[in-house]
């Protein structure tokens, strides 16, 4: 019985504090809006925005309200949003309406960051990856926002006028994280080494077999791999693999590379061992719906790349190799046969490691492509650690410098198809000085190949690593008179040199 009465006294206070509620003169406004961050920003822009036209120090509104400083700088902030009550007193001490107060109407100073809080802007940018927060942000916007209208407006216009997509707002957060960790994980790291002990895998110094990986995704985790069903579908003829959560069926093309088939499956072990759910079914994204699914899908082949080059085996191979007192590619070329590894990937793990192991930070990755019977160039991938460097993007149609080792390897890459038919990989290294600069100079090196499983393109990816004293001292053969040396520049557009052959 004392049950039931408590159940009827708890609906009564309950639709008692729901009537005073809905008929004050605050709720037909806070009904109409979701109370979400973006409310609360707003609201506490407002706040702060009339206690400074009123010139009123915290302490005077505080006395004014009855309010604690602390909480009225709460609510500044958008952290805190007051009851319905502390509206009034704000209202009243700030020379306003509660209605004016709690709208979402901004003044002509505050409408642009109005505009920004309404738009996806700043969760497209994902700021929360870099430990900023939005309202922080905000904050900082609204200090002079005068002086930040016109800029936020041309963000806003530049993505209009651009096209500027969801997901390209994705990769390039996606590229700003990575470079901002100097692409260095070593949570990533850990867990592929647990993955390795697990499994047994890479024991003393050995390569990752093919045959581990497929027992692993078989036994393990209740796979069927199929080597012909994929190419019964000409919608997925650009993929290299495609997975079938309802039956577990991975299927693979059937002419792919052995490193591509080693990638395709260390990254499904990757997907099932970081317990990855929005994952991306074929290897390349199909749809892109979510910044965390761009960065776990990063996740996992970064893991599974750090198991196929494990970093204990390829750093004692790293210093070997760049203890060498000459230049020579036979090495680098070595590795990629040591590890059953492809150009990129192998490129990839040398971002991952040579910054944090060797203090070679400076330094860029690219990657070129162009089709056999074509003289067109393509730049398909960058990296820049820590800074930007100058080889990157051209966004102006203009045409690279052919003076770039990618380039030029590309084009001795197809004289050897033509004159040879060599199909196998070519290793080249170059010291490029850019002109027009601070004395910028990199040792840039090279691997050059045709494309798998299209015979018809050719690719390159590069390291550069930027001459410095640290370079100087960990790369012996730096100074290797072998290597060719060259001035290169941006752009042939933008380009000074008079007596450029190319």
């Amino acid at each position: 019985m004392w049950l039931i009465f408590l159940v009827h006294k708890m609906k009564l206070k309950t639709n008692l504090s729901r009537f005073f509620y809905t008929n004050s003169p605050i709720f037909a406004v806070q009904n109409s809006i979701k109370m979400d961050s973006n409310h609360k920003l707003i609201f506490g822009l407002k706040v702060r925005q009339l206690r400074a036209e009123r010139r009123l120090s915290f302490a005077e509104l505080a006395l004014a309200t009855g309010m604690s400083i602390s909480y009225l700088n709460e609510i500044e902030k958008g952290k805190k949003y007051p009851k319905d009550d502390k509206i009034m007193l704000l209202a009243t001490a700030l020379g306003t309406t509660a209605a004016d107060l709690t709208s979402q109407q901004l003044s002509k100073q505050l409408s642009p960051i109005g505009t920004l809080l309404k738009s996806q802007f700043l969760n497209d940018l994902h700021l929360e990856i870099y430990g900023i927060e939005p309202n922080k942000v905000v904050a900082m916007l609204a200090d002079a926002p005068s002086q930040v209208g016109a800029f936020i407006s041309t963000l806003m216009q530049l993505s209009r006028n651009h096209s500027l997509q969801q997901e390209h707002f994705y990769f390039a957060s996606l590229r700003s994280y990575q470079e901002l960790h100097q692409n260095y994980f070593e949570e990533l790291e850990q867990r592929a080494d647990e993955c390795i002990e697990e499994f047994s895998l890479a024991q003393n110094g050995k390569n990752v077999s093919t045959i581990d990986l497929y027992a692993i995704l078989q036994n393990k985790y209740d796979y069927k791999i199929n080597k012909t069903e994929l190419q019964k579908h000409p919608e997925l003829a650009p993929l290299r693999s495609y997975y079938k959560p309802e039956t577990q069926v991975l299927m693979l093309r059937d002419d792919l590379s052995e490193p591509q088939e080693r990638f395709v499956l260390a990254r499904e072990i990757a997907y099932n061992y970081l317990q990855i759910k929005d994952r991306n079914l074929g290897s390349l994204p199909i749809e892109v719906k979510s910044f965390d699914q761009v960065l776990d899908n990063f996740k996992s082949a970064y893991f599974a790349v750090a198991i196929l080059l494990h970093r204990d085996v390829l750093l004692a191979d790293l210093r070997l190799f760049f203890g060498q007192r000459t230049w020579q590619p036979e090495l680098l070329l070595l590795l990629l046969s040591k590890y059953q590894a492809s150009p990129e990937m192998l490129m990839h793990r040398l971002t991952n490691l040579l910054p944090h192991y060797f203090g070679l930070s400076q330094l860029f990755f690219l990657r070129f492509s162009t089709k056999k019977d074509e003289n067109e160039f393509y730049m398909t991938k960058e990296l820049h650690l820590s800074r930007l460097h100058q080889p990157h993007a051209n966004q102006n149609s203009e045409h690279y410098c052919r003076r770039w080792l990618s380039l030029t390897l590309l084009a001795d890459l197809r004289t050897q198809q033509i004159e040879h038919n060599n199909q196998s990989h070519i290793a080249a290294a170059q010291r490029s000085q850019y002109i027009d600069s601070d004395g910028d100079e990199y040792l840039c090196f090279t691997i050059a190949k045709t494309a798998t499983p299209s015979p018809d393109l050719n690719v390159t990816v590069t390291i550069g690593i930027q001459i410095t004293p640290i370079s100087q001292q960990r790369i012996k053969f730096l100074n290797d008179p072998t290597i060719t040396r060259r001035q290169v520049n941006q752009t042939c557009e933008r380009c000074a040199l008079s007596d450029c052959a190319e």
